[in-house]
């Protein structure tokens, strides 16, 4: 069973959409959870918390995720901004914005 695309050989995110929509919702003010962009699913944030919605002009992040990620790769959050925007699942580069923008236009319902 394929968990995420960090199990695959290809770390290309178009064509991953699930079966699920979420959300987007562009709150500024509001905490944000962290999930990995190349998670097959972005059901469960960093630590396990379910997520509904996509806010990617979030300025705050969650304090849990943040130390969920720094449980998974010690000393990432001393790299914040992450330079070459390091994964702390697996330590690779993340995909560029261009790449994970498509995948929110894909994950996201077109009515919200």
């Amino acid at each position: 069973m394929v968990n995420s695309v960090h199990d695959l050989e290809s770390t290309s995110l178009p064509g991953l959409r699930t079966d699920k929509r979420y959300r987007l919702v562009p709150k500024r003010d509001e905490v944000t959870h962290v999930v990995c962009c190349r998670d097959i699913s972005w059901e469960r944030a960093l630590y396990g918390e379910q997520v509904e919605e996509i806010n990617p002009v979030a300025e705050m992040l969650c304090t849990m995720c943040l130390e969920a990620a720094e449980a998974m790769l010690p000393g990432i959050l001393s790299r914040i901004p992450i330079e070459g925007n390091i994964c702390p699942v697996d330590g690779t580069s993340c995909p560029d914005e261009h790449e994970i923008d498509l995948r929110i236009a894909d994950e996201t319902d077109p009515a919200t």
